[in-house]
């Protein structure tokens, strides 16, 4: 007869091997079961590491690149970029013909030179404001019909007593 002073945790670990015992009687394909369970868990788990070292490994590779890893359609872009390049380099052609075509001219049919460009521009010296319109400080009088020195009794409208 078991009392209150018995060990309790012998007990239960006592039920739970009879329990088991009489589980794997009652079916003995619970252990190949679990031996299966458990290689899939361990096969899972190497699999999710793989699966975090390749997103890893492609976020490096990605990041060589900046933000054109993101591009959405980067054949367009290129074939964008190329047509503005060939643009640019005809720019630069007519550019450069511009320039041999103005060397070859004399300097005074060329028209001001760059550093008549560059040069600053004298500024012209202020005009005195005129005695008449000098500003002052206002008067009184002047202020009253707009309202500024008008007699209130009380507070405004939006102050509250």
């Amino acid at each position: 007869m078991a009392g209150w002073f018995d060990d309790l945790p012998k007990l239960w670990r006592a039920f739970d091997v009879a329990a088991r015992r009489a589980a794997e009687a009652a079916h003995p394909e619970r252990a190949t079961l679990a031996a299966a369970a458990e290689a899939a868990r361990a096969a899972a788990e190497v699999a999710g590491r793989a699966l975090a070292e390749a997103r890893r490994e492609d976020d490096e590779r990605a990041a060589r690149f900046g933000n054109l890893g993101d591009t959405a359609d980067p054949a367009t872009r290129l074939d964008d970029a190329e047509r503005d390049l060939s643009a640019t380099r005809e720019q630069l052609a007519a550019t450069r013909t511009r320039i041999a075509t103005l060397q070859g001219e004399p300097a005074g049919r060329r028209g001001p030179s760059q550093l008549d460009r560059q040069r600053p521009r004298p500024v012209p010296a202020k005009q005195p404001i005129a005695p008449e319109r000098r500003l002052s400080q206002p008067r009184p009088e002047d202020l009253r019909h707009l309202g500024y020195l008008q007699h209130r009794s009380g507070p405004g409208r939006g102050i509250g007593r």
